[in-house]
């Protein structure tokens, strides 16, 4: 794991407050994890062949039965 020192404006910490500034970082490397999973999924998507998928046909026909008797 690397380490980054951030200088950060006094006048934000004193706004916010340093517990605060902290939780929106971290907020923000949780979305960055994010990003960098989707962007695996996305060079993964290609390789999927949904339309030949026996489980993901199964799943979609119970889905839909399901879908219909919620409608009446």
């Amino acid at each position: 794991m690397v380490e980054i020192k951030l200088q950060i404006d006094d006048m934000l910490i004193q706004t916010f407050g340093q517990a605060e500034v902290e939780k929106a970082l971290q907020e923000y490397v949780t979305k960055l994890r994010l990003r960098v999973a989707a962007k695996e999924i996305l060079a993964e998507l290609p390789e999927i062949d949904l339309s030949n998928d026996e489980k993901w046909q199964l799943a979609r026909q119970s889905a839909w039965e399901q879908y219909k008797q919620n409608q009446r």
